[in-house]
């Protein structure tokens, strides 16, 4: 029969207490080991979010300022896409200043902040564009409208003047009426690349514009002249039937370029105003784009910089591991010791 001595109880005796010691170290290994997976995998989470973001930062900028000149130029279209790229970018750059509830996303780390700040620069001055731009979306669309429907007004005034040369030339009218008609043509061809000047925005446009009422005005003048007599600009009315009954189909024509020209004078201001604006998130873009490639790579590097949590988790792996080993060989041991002390014994 086997006796048990006091003190040979295996959790009373002193590798009782070292095995003890071990699981609770165990223990402490695997709960610290769980939260560093958990911290890891959480913030590897968050992390793709935030460069996921900011990467699209990047493609919404160039994407706002092709909008922008497509917008500028008279594109419909464009005005609904540069709208939308807006307010992605900013619903993005909402994400990474205050976070995501719906994701539980956190707003960005402070390491960012600095770069933060110079996106936030960059992004404040090309929405103020876009804005400016999207405000006027009326004016524009309506002076290319009015660009489009003179551009197939003017050439017929320029047929129909051709064709009362013609008459002209054929009723041996006299040669200063078949100057003045020639003019006239030429002045209609001279009014169209005035108005198409104007659309280009360029630094000749507010000059086009004005030119543009002029030629308008004389225009209007001559044609009034040769249909009724003008002493006061030199010009003899015209006595041909034919000839009468041409100029009044162009005085028909010509009334919707006449009633154009308060129109263009009115908003070409607020055109080249647009265009400014579309030239401006141009070059604003392109440091945007630069800014935010960087706060792309910061938030990268940040991700890359957690590789000593993921060498902390090896550790406490390994130290879990040990643990468990140590236990095993404790165990072992005390149980041959036991025995031996038990067939010393019996």
């Amino acid at each position: 029969m086997i006796k048990r001595w006091p003190g040979n109880s295996l959790l009373g005796s002193r590798a009782g207490a070292q095995i003890i010691g071990l699981f609770v170290a165990l223990v402490i290994f695997i709960v610290l080991l769980f939260a560093n997976f958990t911290y890891l995998n959480t913030q590897s989470t968050y992390d793709k979010q935030y460069i996921g973001h900011a990467g699209e930062l990047r493609v919404l900028s160039q994407r706002i300022a092709k909008n922008a000149t497509e917008a500028a130029a008279g594109k419909t279209a464009a005005f609904k896409l540069l709208a939308d790229a807006r307010n992605d970018f900013e619903r993005r750059w909402g994400f990474l200043k205050e976070g995501d509830s719906a994701t539980g996303l956190p707003a960005a780390p402070a390491a960012m902040r600095e770069q933060m700040r110079l996106v936030q620069r960059d992004w404040d001055e090309l929405r103020q564009n876009a804005d400016a731009i999207l405000a006027s979306e009326q004016t524009v669309l309506s002076l290319h409208q009015v660009a489009a429907t003179l551009a197939e007004t003017v050439p017929q005034l320029q047929v129909e003047y051709d064709k009362v040369v013609d008459t002209l030339l054929r009723g041996a009218a006299p040669a200063s009426q078949v100057a003045v008609a020639q003019r006239q043509s030429l002045l209609a061809e001279r009014i169209l690349g005035a108005v198409n000047t104007v659309l280009s925005g360029d630094e000749s446009a507010a000059q086009a514009a004005e030119s543009f009422g002029r030629d308008a005005n004389r225009f209007g003048q001559v044609l009034g002249g040769m249909l009724d007599g003008n002493a006061l600009i030199r010009v003899t009315q015209v006595q041909d039937p034919e000839a009468r009954a041409r100029l009044r189909e162009i005085a028909e024509l010509f009334q919707f370029v006449s009633g154009s020209v308060d129109e263009i004078l009115e908003t070409s201001p607020e055109l080249f105003q647009v265009r400014a604006s579309a030239s401006n998130i141009f070059n604003q873009s392109q440091t945007l784009l630069e800014e935010a490639s960087r706060l792309a790579s910061g938030f990268e590097n940040l991700a890359n910089g957690r590789s000593a949590g993921t060498v902390g988790g090896y550790i406490l792996g390994l130290l879990a591991l040990a643990s468990i080993i140590l236990i095993a060989l404790v165990m072992v041991r005390e149980t041959k010791r036991q025995l031996r002390q038990t067939a010393e014994k019996s």
